[in-house]
């Protein structure tokens, strides 16, 4: 037996030659390994939200933290994160671009009170991300119930008739004729929950040659020993008695297996070819890669006989998932194996409160402790949500340990993955095991590096916003080394740069907010005004990677009419989350008419309150003349006054500042005007369309768009995209930026709310940022609610070097 001492790996994905000497082929495989992440930096988003269930009229808070590398560290990499928001049919409501600040990130969504219940989805990314497809995003199952019901958690799988989907997996990936090997095997039931099942296998002449029983959610293993050229199929017996019969893999005639056994301190690996296989590869060499914590090791060795083993130290390998993979003397791919390494190293957390009682309106002082596996103190970053413990379903979602250590790295659904490291003893070890030996890595494919197939990657890592364009002169010739100039209205700031031989142009690196305003100038190499400008249109990213939720989630939840939360509920949310947030258009889920119009608002044509096509109404004299009385709730200003013909709603429906009532925000094919401008300026017989949007219809907008927004689309803007708009000479534009997060509103509360019932599902507090010091220590104070209540407090988060953890306490709140 060898044994390989793994001592130190000098550089993120090493090369180490533990004995013999490498042949070329393993060689260049172990530097296309090496290429391959070089090329790919791997991120991964995980979001904490404020709680687990949400109602109508409900903000959903989160925060997001970004990491980089197998090892977890927040990321510097991208500073852009994406996080769509998806109705129950799967069709995007809105994308949010949020500014990363050393891999953090936070954000909010307001769902309006018109909004059907259902399963929401939220799904967050960076570019550098979509190099690796829609299958590595983070996404997450958000349950949303009216006012008066809320959701169970149905944790059974709901169809009794429809047979499980059974799958084998041989260690180490073929079933070689010869071998005894252990099998593993996963039941999965039509909604993707594991099912229990009991099972034999049968050969040809449906002889009984082993039997086998699941373990764990679906799980399960047995060893088995095939034979040459027979052929062998499985008989399942389902939970309700019925059976049926699967396909079991073929028995590779020339092969070898790959089988570790893990304990305390070493794995041990043992190679076993049949006598085909070594007779066709003896004394060739052999490779052994260890993928761990993003570092690769090779091993090599001479196939001078069919039964080969190593011991491979655990102290040389990172904590989480190890992939140990067998190469041939040609470069190929033999067998695989996952092992995950538990060094007990998640983030010790403690959170602690002044009372376990308290009484309404108390105010409540809270501390939170961290530290890391050795006992030292940890600095790290963490989210805070206080609620009540009854305010949703039970918690199955992954912490943010196991879904950075499990759900994203490997492919399938894992289920309840926070099981496996709560209180781990033997028992749970096997069963981990279990998941190792049913799932494959997503980072990369062999046929792919076998092929030499490693294109560049599509996406690199985005610093900041980007606006893009081309200018051309007149004629339609591009501008050759032209000079671009950016302003931004708000405060002047200039920024210039200078077109490529083609007349395109790129500003990067920006950073603004929301709908902000922007004027382009071009001017030629010889100093020429007379330039065209024109925009390019930002990736939709939803249409080119959409929703893809396959077994995402394993619960499914059914609305529960006899839990109804309290009337004040609503009382409570408007005092707390007024003017928060983002609004939401209603959604109905069944078949619609595609809206026929074209329209230049950033929502898209369908989301209006109400449009008006001018082609109906009688044309001639001022605008305002001909929409008087046939736009709902909008009024226009005295046209012989100042600032007249400008739209409000009127005043039942308009939002105040300081007394004053807002106008609305004017749009003209695109371009956004200041507000209290006039319309009438505009002739009736050039304008297409008239849309009008309240509420949750101009969150689009930003706080711009907070008193209503009027868009108007003329002949000559219709149907034109961002990029089909082409300005002479200068071009003023109006950009959608990062979104701006809003605070929970602490401030306002003052304990006089009076909340009736104990099962309000409200969030009492959110805290997205709570940072511990050098101490490990951070301590927040908040006021309780005036309602009687069990509470609890839910802390997450993780360090700068990528230790993570989560942690729960509970108190009361008493008259």
């Amino acid at each position: 037996m060898r044994k390989l001492f793994f001592l130190t790996f000098l550089f993120l994905l090493a090369l180490t030659v533990v004995f013999g000497q490498v042949k070329q082929p393993i060689l260049q495989q172990a530097q296309s390994v090496k290429e391959f992440f070089k090329r790919r930096p791997i991120e991964k988003a995980y979001l904490t939200f404020d709680k687990t269930q949400y109602n109508i009229g409900d903000t959903i808070y989160f925060k997001a933290f970004v990491t980089v590398g197998e090892r977890n560290y927040l990321s510097n990499l991208s500073k852009v994160l994406y996080v769509d928001l998806f109705f129950p049919d799967l069709k995007v409501y809105r994308t949010l671009k949020l500014p990363i600040r050393n891999g953090l990130a936070q954000g909010d969504f307001l769902l309006s009170d018109s909004l059907v219940t259902g399963r929401y989805y939220v799904r967050a990314y960076t570019k550098t991300m979509l190099n690796y497809g829609e299958s590595v995003f983070f996404k997450r199952a958000i349950a949303v119930a009216s006012q008066d019901s809320k959701f169970e958690p149905i944790l059974s799988p709901t169809s009794s008739v429809n047979f499980p989907d059974v799958q084998f997996f041989p260690e180490g990936g073929d079933l070689v004729a010869g071998v005894n090997a252990l099998i593993a095997f996963k039941a999965v039931s039509p909604e993707g929950v594991g099912v229990p099942i009991t099972g034999k296998i049968l050969n040809v002449a449906n002889q009984t040659v082993a039997k086998f029983s699941t373990s764990h959610r679906g799980m399960g293993s047995f060893y088995f020993l095939p034979l040459e050229n027979e052929l062998y199929h499985a008989e399942i017996t389902f939970a309700n008695q019925h059976t049926f019969n699967c396909d079991f893999p073929k028995v590779k005639t020339s092969g070898i297996a790959l089988g570790i056994k893990d304990s305390l301190t070493k794995l041990s690996v043992h190679l076993l070819a049949n006598n085909v296989f070594f007779e066709n590869n003896k004394d060739k060499v052999i490779g052994l890669m260890i993928y761990s914590g993003g570092k690769l090791t090779t091993v090599n060795d001479i196939m001078d006989g069919p039964d080969k083993r190593f011991d491979i130290e655990k102290k040389g390998l990172s904590p989480g998932i190890a992939q140990i993979t067998l190469i041939s003397a040609t470069g190929e791919p033999l067998c695989e194996r996952l092992v995950f390494i538990d060094k007990g190293n998640q983030l010790r957390l403690e959170l602690s409160t002044n009372k376990q009682i308290y009484h309404t309106g108390n105010k409540t002082t809270v501390t939170l402790k961290a530290t890391n596996s050795d006992g030292t103190p940890a600095v790290g970053h963490f989210s805070v949500s206080v609620v009540n413990k009854n305010s949703g379903p039970l918690d199955l979602y992954p912490s943010i340990y196991s879904y950075l250590q499990l759900n994203s790295n490997l492919k399938g659904t894992i289920e309840d993955p926070n099981y496996y490291f709560a209180n781990t003893d033997q028992q749970k070890t096997h069963e981990l095991d279990l998941v190792m030996l049913t799932n494959s890595f997503r980072r990369f494919n062999w046929s792919a590096i076998t092929n030499d197939d490693l294109k560049a990657p599509t996406f690199e890592p985005e610093t900041g916003l980007s606006i893009n364009g081309i200018a051309s002169l007149l004629n339609g010739k591009s501008i050759n080394r032209g000079q671009i100039s950016l302003i931004r209205t708000a405060d002047g700031q200039l920024l210039s740069e200078e077109t490529d031989r083609d007349g395109r142009f790129s500003f990067r690196n920006l950073t603004f907010f929301d709908s902000t305003k922007f004027i382009i100038s071009a001017l030629d190499a010889k100093g020429n005004k007379d330039t065209k400008i024109a925009i390019n249109q930002d990736d939709d990213w939803t249409v080119k990677y959409p929703l893809k939720i396959d077994r995402m989630d394993a619960i499914d939840f059914a609305i529960n009419k006899n839990n109804p939360l309290d009337s004040n509920q609503r009382t409570w949310d408007n005092h707390m989350y007024k003017n928060k947030g983002i609004m939401l258009q209603q959604v109905n889920i069944r078949a619609t008419k595609k809206a026929e119009y074209t329209t230049q608002s950033l929502a898209g044509a369908g989301h209006a309150d109400q449009v008006l096509k001018m082609k109906d109404i009688a044309k001639g004299g001022l605008l305002t003349s001909a929409l008087d009385g046939r736009l709902n709730g909008v009024v226009f200003n005295d046209p012989s006054k100042a600032g007249g013909g400008a739209p409000h709603l009127k005043t039942s429906e308009s939002i105040e500042f300081s007394g004053d009532v807002r106008p609305m925000l004017v749009i003209v094919d695109g371009t956004q005007r200041p507000l209290g401008t006039g319309i009438n300026d505009i002739g009736v017989n050039d304008v297409e369309t008239i849309e009008v949007l309240k509420y949750s219809g101009t969150s689009i907008y930003g706080l711009a768009g907070a008193g209503g927004v009027l868009i108007i689309t003329t002949k000559q803007g219709s149907g034109k995209s961002l990029s089909d708009i082409v300005s002479r000479g200068m071009l003023p534009v109006v950009l959608s930026g990062f979104y701006k997060a809003k605070e929970f509103n602490l401030s306002q509360f003052d304990g006089k709310i009076i909340l009736k019932s104990s099962n309000l599902n409200a969030t009492i507090m959110w805290l997205p940022e709570l940072t511990t010091n050098n101490s490990g220590i951070a301590t927040f104070e908040y006021y309780n609610t005036s309602a009687e209540a069990d509470v609890e407090i839910v802390a997450e988060g993780i360090t700068e070097n990528g230790f993570a953890g989560k942690v729960k306490t509970q108190f009361k709140i008493v008259k």
